[in-house]
């Protein structure tokens, strides 16, 4: 198995991460505006716990030798992950549309994307959601590499880039709001995930070290955002600063999705020499 260090690695921010991001949730953020208020100390430790766990395991797996992969090997988790990642998303882009319904195409505000954005996130995500779950279908007769699967994969890179503009327009304060830094930083490890995952599906100039990196940080990121927010809506009411229900639930299916798929891709059978 390679990367062996690095999922490891990932295990243990995901419980060093989680308990203090929903600490910090439930007790020092504002429900409000997501800013720190006090506790000083213990927001330096989960920045500082956050920046080195990213930095570790992008250093071990950067260090891992790696002679390259052919393919990826379907699993069952594999498919179970990409199959609720694609019900979620078709849930998100309905979410979406249905939220674009009271807009109007010559609306204008600031911290707000004309209707036709909002309406090609909602479009692209459900579209993203049917992908995922073609993905899952087909990955129960094994997955074999092809160009017609790597170019359906392109439409989760599609959508991820336009609901990053979409997320980030919606944002005020990134740095001192600790709810919109964190799903920066995912959507920014995301999108890299996705862009490494197109090639590593199509076959096409694989890299299985890039994909495996961009997974483990956007789901070590990813489930410490999600959880939490999901533990301070559980605490404190649904009224509260960060993503909405439907944006976490997505998501925690990608961070699920990313570690699934890493460690899928960790125990694939490097590719055979070429012989002559």
């Amino acid at each position: 198995m390679h990367y062996k260090r690095s999922i490891q690695l990932c295990y243990t921010a995901y419980a060093v991460l989680i308990p203090l991001r929903a600490a910090l949730k439930i007790l020092v953020v504002d429900t409000e505006n997501g800013f720190y208020l006090g506790a000083p100390a213990l927001t330096a430790v989960f920045r500082a716990a956050i920046a080195g766990f990213c930095f570790l395991i992008a250093f071990t797996c950067l260090r891992e030798p790696d002679p390259g992969i052919d393919s990826t090997r379907g699993n069952r988790w594999l498919e179970l992950s990409a199959a609720l990642l694609g019900f979620t998303l078709l849930a998100g882009g309905a979410s979406t549309l249905l939220a674009s319904r009271g807009l109007s195409f010559h609306y204008t505000a600031v911290n707000a994307m004309p209707k036709w954005v909002v309406l090609a996130d909602g479009v692209l995500s459900c579209l993203s959601g049917l992908v995922f779950l073609y993905l899952s279908f087909h990955l129960f007769s094994g997955a074999a590499r092809g160009a017609q699967r790597g170019m359906l994969a392109l439409v989760p890179v599609i959508w991820h880039t336009v609901t990053m503009i979409h997320r980030y327009s919606q944002f005020h304060q990134v740095l001192t709001s600790s709810d919109q830094l964190l799903e920066t930083m995912f959507l920014i490890l995301t999108t890299l995930f996705l862009l490494a995952h197109t090639r590593t599906m199509a076959g096409i100039n694989a890299n299985r070290k890039l994909c495996v990196l961009w997974a483990l940080t956007g789901s070590a990121v990813g489930f410490a955002l999600s959880v939490g927010q999901f533990a301070g809506r559980f605490v404190l009411g649904a009224d509260i600063s960060g993503p909405g229900s439907v944006r976490t639930a997505v998501i925690f299916a990608f961070s699920l999705y990313e570690i699934v798929y890493a460690a899928t891709l960790a125990r694939t059978p490097a590719k055979e020499p070429d012989k002559f």
